[in-house]
């Protein structure tokens, strides 16, 4: 994206009032939040150890974050404890092996990468529902 693009879409926000440029700064307006809970859930084939690692990674900014493996991996026990060590959640196939920890606030050093994940999801439902009709 060019910065004049960034320029028009921060132009457009400013109008609508969803941003408002603070000392040549813009933020956006206090009451544009993340749309109801954030779960993330990281399918693997059989890299558990990658899947765990990731699955992590979103419990900064999701509500609940679990891995998914096709299999069960020969170390199951090992998987578990660690799963739960880092309060993820793990399915084998279609079936909860650990229940994931629902409910948690996500880290607020992350309120950023939660509100932008709820406004991907936003944008490909809109999308999605453009490409029904």
């Amino acid at each position: 994206m060019s910065r004049r693009q960034v320029a028009g879409y921060l132009r457009e926000l400013e109008t609508s009032g969803a941003v408002k440029e603070v000392a040549g700064k813009y933020r956006r307006h206090p009451a544009i939040v993340p749309v109801g809970r954030m779960y993330a859930f990281e399918a693997k084939v059989s890299d558990w150890n990658r899947a765990i690692s990731q699955a992590a990674r979103y419990s900064t900014w999701a509500d609940a974050s679990g891995v998914v493996l096709l299999h069960p991996p020969k170390n199951l026990t090992d998987v578990v404890r660690h799963a739960k060590s880092l309060r993820l959640g793990l399915a084998i196939g279609d079936k909860w092996i650990v229940q994931p920890t629902i409910g948690r606030r996500a880290n607020a050093l992350h309120a950023g990468s939660r509100l932008l994940a709820s406004e991907r999801f936003i944008h490909s439902v809109g999308s999605l529902r453009h490409s029904l009709t």
